[in-house]
């Protein structure tokens, strides 16, 4: 516990676990003492933010004096400037002054009360920071006696949202506490109503507090501006908490948890629109979680309905539960007890529905095939718009083979009935394929010629119907070993960021036919050299030590010298 419990208080430590995966995951855990435990679900990006207000009970004191109620503060990336303004004392500062602390990545900080007594609780204190966040709240040995009697110290708390993620409609379903529930909702700003049903109920301003009593099985409530709304519940007097989910365009279709280990008493609560409670899965099984589990949620107008089941058999000990909803969203939470403790947790998505568009390839080049794909969210309208007055409609969208006009930023939007889904957004570059090209010229039998390269250098070369011993130097494209009259073909293949190849022709030619005949002649005549192959070349005399002359074209010869022997050489003028 001493390497990863935030304390001492107002110490910047090194605490912060950071916690990634290849897919998406729940992740949550239990303070797991065996008198005092509580369960902390860890709600990932939905708990990031610049600007928090706490929610805190205001009805059981502390037990112990070393187990106060804290604030943790984590940060997710260096530089981070974090200002706390606490609306009750805290250990080592007074209420209502500002207290700067400069984080990096990973680093922690933890705020605790200066006092046991419960109506001092921070609750309402704010923060706020140039970097995302994430808060925790943590209320310790929360004496029940007072009022759930027995004789109980328990911890709770949760994981808090930010303010961007705050809404304005919920519901908190009971849990097993011997007396009412207690609902904490906290304002973040000035003129906050608060309506049970059709009746207002409190108006608060920002970071004030107001209690709300659960003493039936569900209560809606509603508020004119956005809150935060800690709920506390339990098992006998056995008290827990968790941060309750906005209800209105938020939730999840597929929830995963563990029933964790000496927890006889068990209760799963669902939350549903009317409609979605026919279509539970449990586990694949769509036979375990069915309509008669559900009621009306009071004054919702029949709009939501909700499920409160005791010690399910199918929610197994230490094992995987997967709740599945194949037509509408929903929210989880689970209370676990025994006669000396209770956990309590939500686990579902608490932000707005939102768009997330992936593709088909992480790099895109000039002829590859794309594919954008938006998420799968049932009864949505969804709506493309990009570059080139380019618009579609559907989840997916098949560009086939991109080129360079498809660059650009495509945005994907669109609504579930009265629900806003955040619209997102995707960047496309297409590269151009790289430079292949490249010119040879013919050549004859038994020379050498070299590829002049016109494009990049980052290449090989290689000959794609070589059927002799011809061989290519796979660099500077130069063959050898050409003996046969022949046409080769050339490859060339980049390296690029966007490869590309490119292919040409080059014939092997034979050498032109120089073969001639002279005759024998006498002193003071000419003789003429019979060509035998082409006529267009050129003779020459090799070893002219006279006046010898020779015609070089038709190879005659005069000023001969009697009794030399001359030699006579022809050179056609083809390519060699």
């Amino acid at each position: 516990m001493n390497i990863i419990e935030n304390k001492p208080p107002n110490q910047i430590l090194n605490y912060g676990l950071h916690i990634t995966s290849t897919a998406p995951i729940t992740v949550y855990y239990e303070e797991s003492s065996e008198n005092n435990p509580d369960l902390f679900s860890l709600k990932g990006n939905n708990a990031l933010g610049t600007e928090f207000y706490t929610p805190f009970q205001n009805l059981l004191n502390s037990q112990f004096s070393q187990s106060k109620a804290g604030i943790d503060i984590v940060a997710t990336e260096d530089n981070t400037i974090v200002e706390i303004i606490p609306t009750q004392n805290l250990i080592g500062f007074s209420a209502n002054t500002t207290i700067s602390i400069n984080l990096n990545k990973g680093q922690t900080y933890s705020l605790r009360s200066a006092s046991t007594l419960s109506f001092l609780r921070p609750s309402g204190t704010y923060i706020n920071s140039n970097k995302l966040i994430a808060v925790t709240i943590s209320d310790d040995s929360a004496n029940g006696i007072s009022y759930y009697g027995g004789n109980n110290y328990d911890l709770l708390g949760d994981q808090i949202i930010p303010v961007n993620k705050m809404g304005q409609e919920y519901v908190a379903i009971k849990g097993q506490l011997s007396l009412d529930d207690k609902i904490y909702i906290t304002a973040s700003e000035d003129n906050t109503i608060i309506n049970a049903g059709s009746d207002i109920i409190s108006t608060i301003s920002s970071g004030e507090t107001y209690e709300l009593s659960l003493e039936n099985d569900a209560i809606f409530f509603s508020t004119s501006k956005p809150v935060i709304a800690l709920h506390m519940t339990g098992y006998g007097s056995e008290v827990c908490g968790a941060i309750l989910p906005p209800i209105n365009c938020t939730g999840s279709m597929d929830v995963s948890f563990i029933r964790s280990l000496d927890n006889p008493f068990f209760k799963l609560n669902i939350l549903v629109k009317t409609g979605g409670e026919n279509n539970f899965s449990f586990n694949g099984n769509p036979n375990l979680i069915t309509s008669e589990d559900f009621n009306i949620v009071p004054n919702t107008n029949g709009e939501w309905k909700f499920a409160s089941i005791v010690n399910p058999s199918y929610v197994e000990i230490l094992q995987n539960s997967n709740i599945t909803n194949s037509t509408d969203f929903f929210h989880v939470g689970i209370i676990m007890g025994r006669e000396s403790s209770s956990r309590y947790g939500y686990f579902s998505n608490y932000n707005t529905f939102s768009h997330n568009i992936t593709s088909s390839s992480e790099s895109y080049c000039e002829g590859e095939t794309l594919v954008l794909s938006g998420e799968i969210i049932p009864n949505v309208d969804y709506s493309w718009q990009g570059p080139n007055d380019f618009t579609a409609i559907g989840n997916d969208y098949s560009f086939g083979n991109v080129s360079q006009v498809d660059s650009g930023i495509y945005i994907l939007s669109g609504n579930i009935g009265d629900c806003d889904v955040r619209s997102d957004t995707f960047y496309l570059s297409v590269i151009n394929l790289d430079d292949a090209s490249f010119s040879v010229e013919n050549f004859c039998q038994d020379s050498t010629n070299s590829a002049i390269i016109t494009g990049l250098e980052n290449g090989i070369f290689s000959l794609v119907n070589s059927n002799d011993e011809a061989i290519i130097n796979p660099v500077s494209g130069e063959l050898s070993n050409t003996s046969l009259e022949t046409d080769y073909q050339i490859m060339y293949q980049t390296n690029g960021n966007c490869p590309n190849t490119s292919i040409q022709s080059l014939s092997v030619l034979p050498l032109d036919d120089a073969s001639f005949s002279i005759n024998n002649f006498c002193f003071g005549s000419a003789n003429n050299a019979e060509i035998i192959g082409y006529t267009d070349g050129q003779f020459s005399l090799l070893n002219n030590t006279d006046e010898a002359v020779i015609d070089i074209i038709t190879g005659e010869i005069s000023n001969e010298v009697s009794g030399n022997i001359y030699n006579v050489q022809y050179m056609t003028n083809g390519s060699i």
